[in-house]
């Protein structure tokens, strides 16, 4: 119906024109300027991931973590009714 409006989060590094609003910000700054963004959002959806491929590092795969954390606590602290997470398939182990 159209009462909606999609807002991206980008970071600084990997800006790309895009088919919507996007804010450049970093999310594992836990007050950055992307908080701001979910203020009112009726969802968010994450898909952030510092490397999303196998080959990541332990510290790469922290950075993940911290982005999701981060975002997850944010939205909690905005009273966000839906998260939708997609994480990607690898698994990382012993």
């Amino acid at each position: 119906n159209g009462d909606w409006e999609i807002i991206g989060i980008e970071h600084p590094d990997f800006i790309k024109e895009r088919p919507y609003r996007v804010v450049v910000s970093d999310v594992l700054d836990k007050k950055g300027s992307w908080r701001h963004v979910i203020k009112g959002a009726d969802a968010l959806i994450h898909f952030s991931a510092v490397n999303p491929y196998p080959n990541a590092t332990w510290q790469e795969s922290a950075e993940s973590m911290s982005h999701t954390f981060n975002v997850f606590l944010e939205a909690k602290a905005q009273r966000v009714p839906r998260i939708i997470l997609a994480s990607s398939n690898s698994f990382f182990c012993c």
